[in-house]
């Protein structure tokens, strides 16, 4: 179990959150760049100390105001991987992995450079690694700590997409296998959906909203402007056609059809919505290339900015659809009403 109640003044900007999370776990810290998600893991590896509060990581007290207790950064055993890697430019992959490690014949080497896929790079120096291949080293860098808990403040966001697909199934499958949970810093949706067991929302150095990432969720961009909500649900998959790259998703609402060029083979999977990419129709279209068509019944009309509605639609499970207020009007949506919902294939998270 994660235990934060914590409180920082930093300049004019004041952080006081609060959240618990499970053990053996991926959680999400998402929000606005400037909101708090990167101090809040400051705080807990003891790179910045709080003004009040508790920390406490698998019953261990890392900090308690109340009763002066301060672990020092050294005892902590928090595995840290940032956005740079942090390679030492002048050892080996093999020294970076071991570098802090007492045991230099560390028993645990050969396993994790097995699992992360970096056995062949282990006399490679920094420079001719690529970016997926450094952020692995510094990740079985953080895991041959023996870490408590690790913490990872935005790791793929300097990656190209390829990059960043290489290394998810080996985030995902960290609290499994280590034993360990995961507090995990990140914008990106698919990041979000595809590691997040919880996610906390943080803005303005406050706990916004907490919860598991199935049903509506609410993503933020790198400004305040930028929030959108996104329909997760949970599917099982069936058939998969290697030809066309068409993988069927059965879910609460019916079949799901999405592009990717191999098959699942994990179930069950989540799938991300953007309400931004849901059309609403009164009547169920034809000769259309959409595939992903879904009858439904209007259950919520919310004015959303100035000119925006978000319809949320009864599909089996809740769909959110961001369109105008001109269309709304142009419709005449109303609570109770059957329209039919459409996503685009290549729209969809997963």
């Amino acid at each position: 179990m994660i235990e934060i109640d914590v409180q920082k003044q930093l300049g004019n900007f004041r952080i006081d959150l609060q959240f618990k999370s499970a053990s053996k776990r991926i959680t999400i810290l998402s929000g606005p760049s400037g909101s708090g998600k990167t101090s809040l893991i400051f705080l807990i590896a003891g790179l910045l100390k709080p003004d009040s509060g508790k920390i406490v990581v698998n019953n261990q007290i890392l900090f308690d105001s109340c009763n002066r207790i301060d672990i020092p950064v050294h005892k902590r055993k928090c595995g840290c991987v940032f956005q740079d890697g942090k390679l030492f430019p002048h050892l080996n992959v093999q020294n970076n992995l071991l570098f802090g490690v007492k045991n230099s014949k560390h028993a645990q080497l050969e396993n994790i450079t097995s699992l992360l896929g970096i056995s062949h790079l282990l006399k490679r120096m920094p420079t001719h690694l690529s970016g997926g291949e450094k952020q692995r080293v510094a990740l079985g860098r953080a895991l041959l700590m023996k870490p408590e808990i690790l913490l990872m403040d935005e790791p793929l966001a300097s990656l190209d997409a390829d990059r960043k697909n290489e290394l998810l199934p080996y985030i995902s499958s960290l609290p499994e296998t280590f034993g360990i949970p995961v507090v995990y810093v990140t914008h990106s949706q698919k990041e979000i959906l595809l590691l997040g067991d919880h996610l906390v929302r943080i803005k303005n150095g406050k706990v916004e909203s907490y919860g598991q990432t199935i049903g509506e969720i609410k993503i933020s961009g790198r400004s305040n402007s930028q929030d959108y909500t996104v329909s997760v649900m949970e599917g099982y998959p069936e058939s998969y056609d290697p030809k066309l790259g068409i993988q069927k998703i059965r879910f609460s609402g019916g079949i799901l059809f999405l592009i990717l060029k191999n098959p699942i083979s994990k179930f069950p999977v989540k799938i991300g919505i953007n309400s931004m990419d849901v059309a609403i129709s009164l009547e169920k279209p034809k000769d259309i290339s959409v595939q992903n068509i879904f009858q439904g019944s209007i259950i919520e009309i919310e004015s959303v900015e100035q000119f925006f509605s978000l319809i949320t639609v009864d599909i089996g499970v809740l769909l959110k659809a961001l369109i105008t207020k001109a269309s709304n009007e142009r419709l005449c949506l109303k609570v109770g009403m059957t329209v039919f919902a459409m996503v685009k294939t290549v729209s969809l998270n997963y």
